[in-house]
């Protein structure tokens, strides 16, 4: 390699080096880095401030010392405001759910699987919405909810789909016959399910996505993508997220 170039890379090499070292071994920021939240029980819960992503990030911010806020936002602005550089990170999130957004983010190592389902009325009903879906199907949604498999059916509006704010108030409208199903994630509806005696009516019924989440970082922020993973893979390496999620579920 030609000598000049080896010592560009060379640079470049020590200055990412530099930037990870300042972030684990300082308090973080000047200010606070913002984490958007929702109400997504049992991974977030607004009314105890807590939950497995709460849990996941306290582990995470002790092992790198960054300084992290949360707020709460219903999802859709929660949304918005990470397009508008206001939210800083993401948890609990899939690249396939924002390939088409303005800004999709960078994300880290996967850190969990999950599966969203579709939910109905314990009473006859017609499955899953295909992706040739028929015209009769009414289906709630979180509103900025993604699911990717289902995107054609959507925009040619072969089925109805209703939004609301989170998934209680969809769950609302399904048992009160308003709409035919409800894509959820399903250990956010067997939560639900089990702490509300009103939904015991409701089943689940096909799976509608499959996703490995991680944590989305605003692209201002990319410099905490390497110190992120190196949490996510250490925390992994000694059984912690492991045992966090494995104590839940």
């Amino acid at each position: 390699m030609d000598p000049f170039m080896l010592n560009v890379f060379r640079a470049q090499f020590w200055r990412s080096m530099a930037i990870s070292l300042t972030l684990l071994s300082t308090p973080g920021f000047a200010q606070p880095l913002i984490i958007g939240a929702y109400q997504y029980p049992p991974f977030i819960d607004e009314k105890s401030n807590n939950g497995l992503y709460f849990q996941l990030i306290e582990l995470i911010a002790a092992h790198t010392k960054l300084d992290l806020k949360w707020v709460f936002y219903p999802y859709a602005r929660l949304d918005y405001f990470f397009h508008q550089g206001k939210v800083d990170i993401e948890v609990g999130s899939s690249p396939e759910w924002h390939i088409n957004k303005p800004t999709p983010g960078l994300f880290t190592d996967a850190f969990y699987s999950i599966e969203d389902v579709a939910v109905y009325r314990s009473t006859p009903y017609k499955g899953a919405p295909e992706r040739k879906a028929t015209k009769d199907q009414t289906i709630g949604i979180v509103r900025g909810y993604h699911y990717p498999i289902f995107d054609q059916v959507l925009a040619k509006k072969n089925i109805k789909k209703v939004e609301r704010a989170d998934e209680n108030a969809l769950l609302k409208l399904l048992i009160n016959e308003r709409i035919q199903q409800v894509f959820i994630n399903k250990q956010v509806f067997e939560y639900l399910h089990k702490n509300n005696p009103e939904y015991r009516q409701l089943k689940i019924s096909d799976t509608v996505g499959k996703y490995h989440v991680a944590i989305r970082v605003h692209p201002d922020h990319a410099e905490l993508i390497p110190v992120l993973n190196l949490a996510i893979k250490d925390l992994k390496a000694n059984g912690s997220i492991r045992q966090l999620f494995e104590a839940n579920f």
